[in-house]
């Protein structure tokens, strides 16, 4: 429309059209954008009828210098002609790519062992052409895994959680061929959250994606992924805390960035103690205060940046919320500021024991259909599995150890 309107030549807008419709079909081959299979031929096949229809407008105006006449017949039928032969044409390209990316799953899922053995996984080696073909094969995996086909015979298989732990697997190969594609850490981040309900893992990929300097597609998705986690985090709950359940990687990656705040925090302290009592000792030398005052500045920007970082993943945690109202107090010297992050310490001490309250007493009310008892958080961890990212922690009734490289 743009080319009509600026007058373009009757050349330009046949050529125009015909690059065009090529780069739709090639991309849609390409991308298998859906996961109907059926939607992609068609859609395919469509584009490939407008792409024959732009061929014979090229043939039609190289032509003019005929007589119209004897070739406009001829044009005419080969352009019918041609309609079908060119739909089959883009229907079965998109039907042999996928048919090609699916026999590549049925191969890595080649006996149920395959499965149930992750060292066998991990010695399987696979290799892609295109970056694309990462998510399209562990997609049509978990469709494979979930459905099988009716020839198959093999009930074990169709367990979505061993779907999931294969296209995981897919996915960490297509990793360590394209560790800088930030088009396969968004899709495998997205992956994560939806089919694995992983959300640190989710995160953590969203992260790599963020590092790998995208596109200016890439990073509005990135962008509204992250919106939606963070609504998603403050719908949840309008005084939920951070110290309820969380997964083992949540749990560990909260206290590690709140042992980094507090740390920086006692450093500040630490230097502004260092710093008065070179003003108040006598004989001290002046050209020491900036190094003091320096460090002091140092310690408190990396404090405010971990106290930052807690409060936008966390923002309901009493524990932070403590924690970061003494540094207002002690290091930014801003008690109003400090007096008001407490008042909202206190709100939801408010809220959280008033709904244990309310579930005791709907506890007592309700009556005892089992005389079982169980030790708290027993019922979230399986103790007799081997830990894993999936577990669920409770800081109130679960601990956790961290054991270095060293033992």
């Amino acid at each position: 429309i743009v080319l009509f309107r600026f007058g373009a030549s009757p050349w330009v807008l046949a050529f125009a059209l015909f690059i065009c419709t090529l780069l739709f079909v090639g991309l849609n081959v390409l991308f298998v954008p859906y996961f109907n299979s059926i939607m992609n031929n068609i859609r395919t096949g469509q584009l490939s009828i407008v792409l024959w229809s732009s061929l014979c407008a090229i043939i039609t105006l190289a032509s003019v210098t005929v007589n119209m006449e004897s070739v406009a017949d001829g044009i005419s039928l080969l352009f019918w002609i041609g309609l079908l032969p060119s739909f089959l044409a883009g229907f079965f390209a998109a039907m042999y790519r996928q048919k090609s990316l699916q026999s590549r799953a049925r191969v890595v899922l080649r006996g149920p062992a395959m499965i149930e053995d992750a060292n066998m996984l991990e010695s399987r080696p696979i290799l892609f052409k295109f970056v694309t073909d990462v998510e399209i094969t562990a997609r049509f995996i978990y469709e494979f895994v979930v459905k099988p086909p009716p020839e198959s015979t093999n009930k074990n298989i169709q367990l979505p959680k061993e779907a999931v732990q294969v296209a995981i697997w897919v996915y960490r190969k297509g990793l360590a061929q394209y560790p800088r594609s930030a088009y396969l850490h968004m899709s495998f981040s997205v992956f994560l959250r939806v089919f694995a309900n992983n959300a640190s893992l989710s995160l953590a990929e969203a992260e790599r994606a963020q590092a790998t300097n995208p596109y200016l597609d890439t990073r509005f998705l990135l962008f509204k992924d992250e919106r939606d986690r963070e609504h998603a985090r403050q719908s949840e709950s309008a005084f939920g805390t951070a110290e309820g359940t969380m997964d083992l990687l949540s749990y560990i990656e909260f206290h590690n960035h709140f042992h980094n705040a507090c740390s920086h925090h006692k450093n500040a302290l630490y230097y502004i103690r260092d710093f008065w009592k070179l003003i108040l000792k006598k004989g001290s030398l002046i050209s020491d205060l900036p190094e003091v005052a320096n460090a002091v500045t140092s310690e408190e920007k990396k404090a405010k940046i971990s106290y930052e970082w807690l409060l936008r993943r966390y923002p309901n945690s009493t524990q932070v919320l403590r924690a970061y109202s003494s540094f207002l107090r002690d290091v930014l010297n801003n008690p109003k500021a400090a007096d008001r992050v407490l008042d909202r310490v206190a709100k939801i001490e408010r809220y959280v024991e008033k709904k244990r309250q309310k579930e005791l007493r709907e506890k007592a009310s309700a009556k005892d259909s089992s005389s079982s008892r169980t030790l708290p958080g027993t019922n979230s961890v399986d103790f007799a599995n081997p830990i894993s990212a999936y577990t669920q922690i409770h800081s109130t009734h679960s601990a956790v150890i961290t054991i270095n490289y060293k033992g």
